[in-house]
C-alpha cells in the first residue's frame, strides 16, 4: 500500500470533525465520530482506486491526527504537536481569509 498525503477534502473533514467533537458529551461518542470519519476517508480513497489496508486512516489514526489538529487550532495550547506542514498551511489561509 501507498502512503498518501493528505489532500484538502480530508483536512476539511479532519477540521469538521474536530469541532463536532468538541461538542460530544462522552467518550463513545467521540469515539464514534472518528469511527465515521475513518470510515468516510477509507470510502473515499476506495472511490478514487487506492489500494488500502486496515491502517489506512483507521481509528487510531484519526485519535493521532485530531490530537495535531487541536495543536493547530489551539495555537498550541492543546493537542500535539508535529502536524504535517500542509495542514498548518491550510489552517493560516483559513485565519487569512476570515
Amino acid at each position: 500500500m501507498i502512503r498518501k498525503s493528505w489532500d484538502c477534502y480530508e483536512v476539511v473533514q479532519l477540521i469538521d470533525s474536530y469541532y463536532k467533537t468538541q461538542k460530544c458529551t462522552s467518550s463513545k461518542e467521540k469515539r464514534e465520530m472518528l469511527m465515521y470519519l475513518s470510515y468516510l476517508l477509507r470510502k473515499y480513497a476506495m472511490m478514487q482506486g487506492l489500494e488500502i489496508d486496515e491502517k489506512y486512516r483507521n481509528l487510531n489514526g484519526m485519535i493521532l491526527q485530531l490530537s495535531h489538529m487541536e495543536y493547530v487550532i489551539t495555537n498550541g495550547k492543546k493537542g500535539l504537536p508535529g502536524s504535517p506542514k500542509m495542514k498548518f498551511q491550510f489552517r493560516s489561509e483559513e485565519h487569512t481569509s476570515e
